[in-house]
């Protein structure tokens, strides 16, 4: 970002501020020497951010994935029938999920938010994601078999509860340190409501 208001003209410094971040003077000192983010943290990093970005993209992946398979459970979906679905047995319409035909009527179900957010998660990722490739897989685009569907499906749901309660402590902590930054009147508000 410094880059792009430097390449204006009339413009020759830019120093960074960060608002309410743990490590703001870390990183403002990094940025504004002109060093890279990752060398803000000597020694806690490999020098790169891209296994972080790779790791929250799976975790992210899992997440959603979780969400889709609940979508399908509701729905009636056996493990069975999950197990076989393509991708092209589930498309949206309107703001709705159609699974099928699968050999019976299809079944409109849920938000079509689940699919799609799915599946741009999976392109990202570079898995197959052409009509004929398996619904649900594995981060090397393996489907899972009927016995091992219900083990990864516990596994994901253990991991979207972890990350809702982690954004929820980092939500929680965020308005302690907005409360605080108001004195006592941020105290007031928050005792007595808006």
């Amino acid at each position: 970002m410094s880059g792009a208001l430097l390449s204006v003209e009339g413009i020759g410094r830019v120093t960074v501020r960060l608002g309410d971040h743990c490590a703001a003077e870390e990183i403002e000192t990094a940025v504004n020497d002109g060093r890279p983010f990752a060398e803000a943290f000597p020694g806690e990093g490999a020098g790169s951010l891209e296994a972080l970005r790779l790791t929250f993209l799976r975790k992210g992946y899992f997440s959603r994935q979780e969400r889709l398979l609940r979508e399908l459970r509701d729905a009636g979906c056996s493990t069975a029938v999950i197990c076989a679905l393509q991708v092209g047995d589930v498309t949206v319409q309107g703001d709705m999920m159609v699974i099928g035909p699968l050999g019976r009527a299809a079944i409109e179900t849920g938000s079509a938010t689940a699919l799609q957010r799915y599946m741009e998660r999976r392109a990202e990722l570079g898995l197959d994601y052409s009509f004929t490739a398996p619904l649900i897989v594995d981060l090397e685009g393996i489907p899972f078999s009927a016995d091992q569907l219900q083990a990864h499906y516990e596994s994901i749901r253990t991991l979207r509860v972890a990350l809702e309660a982690n954004g929820s402590f980092c939500r929680a902590l965020l308005s302690v340190q907005y409360l605080d930054a108001a004195g006592p009147l941020g105290q007031a508000i928050a005792e007595t409501g808006p």
